[in-house]
């Protein structure tokens, strides 16, 4: 069997991201609550940071995002990898689990993650129930909300 090197640094970043879906994907909803009306946080991953750059409280804005963001999906990503480029990853846990609806399955999710990099397409990260993860491609514009969501806000909201 022949193996094929990757690159150190390529795989210190898959190996980040990884982590961090997996991580923030299995953390059960009430570890993050106080009662039943509480969302675990809305969270920006800087890729290049490798690390959580910012937790904002979960309000209906993001909710109604990701909702429009999974009403819009077109289809999957050929894209199976995201490699090494500048961006963020944004994790939305969702209210109530959604159902995103594709040629050939249904899927239902519960957490939305946006993998967004200024210089290429938006894609959609999701798992199913059974944890198995889809790359998605959808046709919402997402930059007024990455440019509101990256604005500096007030203090305590950062998580530097």
């Amino acid at each position: 069997m022949r193996v094929f090197p990757i690159a150190p640094v390529r795989f210190l970043f898959v190996s980040a991201f990884c982590l961090f879906c997996t991580l923030f994907h299995m953390t059960p909803v009430s570890a993050f609550t106080q009662n039943t009306q509480t969302l675990p946080p809305v969270q920006v991953f800087d890729m290049e940071q490798e690390r959580i750059v910012k937790s904002v409280s979960n309000e209906a804005k993001y909710q109604m995002a990701a909702q429009q963001w999974l009403q819009s999906v077109t289809g999957l990503s050929p894209q199976i990898t995201i490699g090494k480029r500048p961006g963020y990853i944004v994790r939305i846990p969702l209210e109530k689990p959604f159902t995103v609806r594709l040629a050939n399955q249904q899927i239902d999710t519960s957490d939305v993650f946006l993998i967004y990099s200024p210089t290429k397409q938006p894609l959609l990260l999701i798992f199913s129930a059974d944890r198995k993860p889809y790359m998605l491609e959808f046709k919402a514009d997402v930059k007024p909300f990455m440019e509101q969501l990256l604005t500096p806000s007030q203090p305590g909201a950062n998580r530097q």
